[in-house]
């Protein structure tokens, strides 16, 4: 069994949610996915590293206060290899943290502004919050996308979501 953490990826409904932020409570669910796995005879890996995680985190929902400790970082010696971060990563992310507070740990509503949310061609933020709440209450949308269906945005079966991206 490969085991990822759920990354709260910019320009999707879960941009909204919390995200673990203690590396021990992220170790104690990887120790009991692992347990129960192996006492099942299922091989467990983890497919990310724990401090990866935390600071792609800050990557995709920090804002540009957190643009010069990068730089900072990467004068150090530290560089981004695909999905590898090579250098202090402890440093790292005790420098995002306190560049950016503890705030894209917690839940967020339609005042917080995430980074790029004005780019051409992403979603409505109203649109991804509406979606978020729907989640939170277990409620199936369907599919939306390219006439598979009505879109969940407007209803308009003809245009799937055209209307719900900024131009």
């Amino acid at each position: 069994m490969s085991f990822g953490l759920l990354t709260n990826l910019p320009f999707t409904p879960m941009q909204f949610s919390q995200t673990i932020k203690d590396p021990e409570r992220i170790r104690k669910i990887k120790g009991d996915i692992k347990r129960d796995c192996e006492t099942n005879n299922f091989e467990f890996r983890m497919a990310q590293d724990i401090e990866n995680f935390l600071i792609g985190q800050h990557i995709v929902l920090a804002g540009f206060e957190c643009f010069d400790v990068i730089c900072k970082f990467t004068e150090k010696g530290g560089y981004f290899s695909g999905d590898n971060i090579v250098g202090d990563k402890a440093s790292l992310i005790s420098a995002l943290r306190s560049a950016s507070g503890d705030r894209i740990y917690d839940a967020k509503d339609m005042n917080y502004v995430f980074p790029f949310e004005r780019v051409k061609g992403t979603p409505v933020k109203s649109f991804l919050f509406r979606m978020y709440n729907k989640a939170k209450n277990f409620t199936d949308n369907g599919y939306c996308l390219k006439g598979k269906g009505d879109c969940i945005g407007c209803g308009d079966a003809k245009n799937a979501c055209s209307s719900h991206f900024r131009k």
